[in-house]
C-alpha cells in the first residue's frame, strides 16, 4: 500500500518475500480514486488479495479480489445503492469466501453479505433488520471450520446489539 506511482494516490502492490519488482494489484483508478488502507487481506493460502477501493467511481468504496501475483481485479460486491459503500471485509478460513459489511441495498442500512473470493452473486447473511437496525463489523468472524458466521446487529430491537450465528449451507452455495 503506497503512493508509489503518483504522489497522494494510494494503490496496492505485491512483491515477493525475497524482494523483486513490485506488481500493482488494483485496477486503474479514476481521478480522485484510491485504495483504502483498511480491508486489505490475503487469503490464507496467499493466492489472492481482497481490498477496498474507489476504483470504478472515486467516491464509492467497493470490494475487489485479485491474484496476489497480479492480474485483472474482480469486483465482489453487488451494485450499491446511491450513497452506498463497503466498509469492512473478513476472509473465510479456507479463503473461498469473503464476508463484507455494506449499505448495499439501502443507504445507511448496513448489512452483511457473503460472496466467493473469485466472484459471484453475494448472499445476505444477516436476518431481517428491525426498522432502523444495522449489522456491525464488531465481532464479525467465521467459525474455525468456516461453516458458521458470528455477527452482531440490532436486528430484533433498534439500539440493542445482540450476537447471531448463521450456518452456511455449503461452499458451492454460500447462502
Amino acid at each position: 500500500y503506497a503512493d508509489q506511482d503518483t504522489d497522494g494516490v494510494f494503490e496496492i502492490y505485491s512483491v515477493g518475500a525475497l524482494g523483486g519488482t513490485a506488481v500493482k494489484l488494483n485496477g486503474p483508478l479514476p481521478p480522485g480514486g484510491t485504495v483504502t488502507a483498511a480491508g486489505q487481506q490475503f487469503t490464507p493460502d496467499s493466492s489472492r488479495v481482497v481490498y477496498l477501493a474507489g476504483q470504478d467511481t472515486a467516491d464509492v468504496i467497493e470490494l475487489y479480489s485479485v491474484l496476489a501475483t497480479g492480474g485483472t481485479p474482480v469486483k465482489l460486491n453487488s451494485p450499491l445503492t446511491s450513497g452506498g459503500d463497503v466498509q469492512a471485509v473478513h476472509v473465510s478460513p479456507d479463503g473461498s469466501r469473503v464476508l463484507y459489511l455494506a449499505d448495499q441495498d439501502v443507504d445507511n442500512t448496513f448489512e452483511l453479505y457473503l460472496v466467493p473470493t473469485t466472484g459471484g452473486t453475494p448472499v445476505k447473511v444477516n436476518g431481517p433488520l428491525a426498522a432502523g437496525g444495522n449489522a456491525t463489523s464488531s465481532g464479525l468472524q467465521f467459525s474455525p471450520d468456516g461453516n458458521k458466521v458470528l455477527y452482531a446487529a440490532d436486528q430484533d430491537t433498534v439500539g440493542v446489539m445482540e450476537a447471531y450465528v448463521r450456518v452456511i449451507r455449503d461452499r458451492a452455495n454460500p447462502g
